[in-house]
């Protein structure tokens, strides 16, 4: 049984990269194209991880996120960015977000990150 990924990115060229680089690595892979479907999807199904983009039209993954811990305070939530910094680093963690990646993600770093976040990787 492989674990599975909630992908919430809004640009379809960083979904395709993305969910490439999961499946390579033996993730099944869902996509939300904004934090509100993330979090109806979130509602309805049970995943292993969350790859949260911060920056997203409807809602973003700032919002999305401290939506999905009001319920769940366990699901690893990893932000996504292209611009992180210390201070927003800080930040996602401060809102119960659990590592940070840089786009383009780097597939070493998405794997050190998601074997940090998920035991039974």
């Amino acid at each position: 049984m492989s674990l599975k990924i909630l992908l919430v990115e809004d640009h379809i060229i960083n979904q395709k990269m993305a969910t490439a680089l999961l499946k390579k690595l033996g993730f099944s892979v869902e996509v939300a194209n904004n934090g509100q479907e993330a979090v109806s999807m979130h509602q309805e199904n049970r995943y292993d991880a969350l790859i949260m983009d911060i920056e997203m039209p409807v809602m973003d993954g700032l919002e999305a996120t401290k939506l999905i811990r009001l319920k769940d305070k366990t699901t690893p939530i990893i932000a996504l960015s292209g611009n992180p910094n210390d201070e927003y680093a800080k930040e996602v963690k401060d809102i119960g977000m659990n590592g940070c990646l840089k786009k383009p993600i780097d597939i070493e770093v998405l794997m050190s990150t998601l074997k940090a976040v998920i035991s039974d990787f």
